[in-house]
């Protein structure tokens, strides 16, 4: 119950850091530092580990070496983190998530894909709002995670968008605006 509570307590305090409202539009870009995507993506998948061992299931990443962007470091491992928890949680034990980082063209792009059951079409817009779970049943949590990613891509000036994975579950596919990359 501890852990719960204090895992509630660090999503509020994320998602409260990453509201629009939260900063002042000179202080918006102040947290804003070179950031290697890439190196981020490895660190927060490290930091999975124990779930995706427990889960019986394994996190593959496709990047190169460096990836560096201009974002807010804290809020670039939150958002990796949490997609990729969410793959993990979603997706039935024994399951493979891939991550992918790429430079395409002008944008920075962040791919993570799962064997979950998706979401449907009609439901994924939903899943973006504050406490929403489709499945309260299914796995614990806040319903927070997809409201916070959606509050440091927007934040950063991105897109996200859900789609369905060729993995058979979701798709959530991350794009960073020109001005981030490198």
């Amino acid at each position: 119950g501890v852990d719960r509570s204090a895992h509630l307590v660090d999503q509020l305090l994320a998602l409260a850091r990453n509201d629009p409202g939260a900063r002042p539009a000179t202080g918006r870009d102040a947290a804003r530092a070179d950031t290697d995507l890439a190196a981020t993506a490895r660190d927060a998948i490290a930091g999975l580990r124990t779930l995706a061992q427990a889960r019986g299931s394994t996190v593959a990443l496709t990047a190169p070496q460096s990836l560096p962007i201009r974002a807010d470091p804290d809020a670039m491992q939150a958002l990796v983190r949490n997609l990729v928890d969410n793959a993990l949680r979603h997706s039935p034990p024994g399951s493979r998530v891939e991550v992918e980082i790429a430079h395409h063209g002008d944008e920075a792009r962040l791919i993570v894909d799962d064997s979950g059951s998706g979401i449907p079409e009609a439901d994924r817009g939903r899943v973006f709002d504050r406490f929403h779970r489709r499945n309260a049943g299914d796995e614990p949590g806040s319903g927070l995670g997809l409201a916070i990613v959606k509050a440091i891509v927007d934040r950063h000036d991105g897109r996200i968008e859900l789609v369905d994975s060729p993995l058979g579950g979701l798709r959530a596919a991350v794009r960073l605006p020109s001005g981030m990359a490198s």
